[in-house]
């Protein structure tokens, strides 16, 4: 009888470390390196900033106000930094009004303290409350400037006057985003039931909100990046990756994106 022999080229990857084969996969742990969100997970619009503005996946952006550069958040790996009182907008695009359940997923680096009221999302003017385009999902952190934990916020709007938010817990001693100049992973998923859970770095970031009211409206159907129409940025944020999702993602789901785009430089987040 024959001896058995297999190198690891001819054995599966079943990991969260990206690579077909276990061959591929220890190549792409040895080089410890970051990336962009990818589309694995098929999501609606996708925007890598990679010394571009446009998507992709998705509608492109143009700059509406303020001041922007691009630069590395990672060694070689590009980002776009937007100064105080920029804004960045999208032609209107219907699939991203998202009603429902949704999520988004963001790559970024802070360059300053909170708050960071709108760091992206879809509908809404200045006093948008009392607007007809309610706002359909936004994210952000309200946190008042050098206050701990600094706070995770989704929001929308269920009619005129009405907002619907989930703020992350600001009681010490709970989770907080992240210290200024430090690459993080941020976002939440949404239910079709109106249950919002924050995620951190592939792992949740606290728990998950009641259920709560859906958004109506559909705002005015514009994404914008730095604050909503109207409203410009607070502080000072690098953004690498933003991705949307028109469906509520799993932990899972979270983990292995966070880990297929950051986590083999800076460790990998195991269930």
């Amino acid at each position: 009888m024959s001896e058995f022999t297999a190198s690891s080229d001819d054995v599966t990857n079943e990991s969260d470390v990206s690579g077909a084969s276990v061959t591929i996969a220890l190549d792409n742990l040895y080089t410890r390196r970051v990336t962009y969100l990818d589309q694995v997970d098929a999501p609606i619009a996708l925007w890598n900033f990679n010394d571009t503005l446009n998507a992709v996946l998705g509608p492109n952006l143009t700059l509406d106000t303020g001041n922007f550069g691009f630069t590395d958040l990672y060694p070689g790996v590009r980002g776009i930094w937007l100064s105080p009182s920029t804004r960045f907008s999208a032609p209107p695009t219907p699939n991203l009004i998202l009603l429902g359940a949704m999520s988004v997923e963001i790559i970024l680096m802070q360059q300053s303290q909170p708050p960071h009221p709108w760091m992206c999302g879809v509908g809404g003017t200045a006093g948008s409350e009392l607007a007809a385009d309610n706002v359909s999902w936004a994210i952000g952190s309200p946190s008042l400037s050098g206050v701990m934990p600094f706070t995770q916020r989704s929001l929308w709007e269920q009619g005129a006057g009405s907002d619907v938010q989930f703020v992350t817990s600001a009681v010490s001693g709970s989770p907080s985003l992240s210290f200024i100049h430090q690459v993080s992973v941020i976002g939440y998923s949404r239910s079709a039931g109106g249950v919002v859970q924050p995620y951190m770095d592939g792992r949740t970031f606290g728990p998950p909100s009641a259920p709560l009211t859906m958004p109506t409206g559909g705002g005015s159907w514009v994404f914008t990046l730095g604050g909503q129409l109207g409203e410009t940025t607070v502080g000072q944020i690098l953004y690498m990756s933003i991705a949307v999702y028109d469906r509520e993602r799993s932990a899972s789901e979270f983990r292995g994106s966070y880990n297929r785009a950051v986590g083999q430089a800076t460790g990998l987040v195991v269930a």
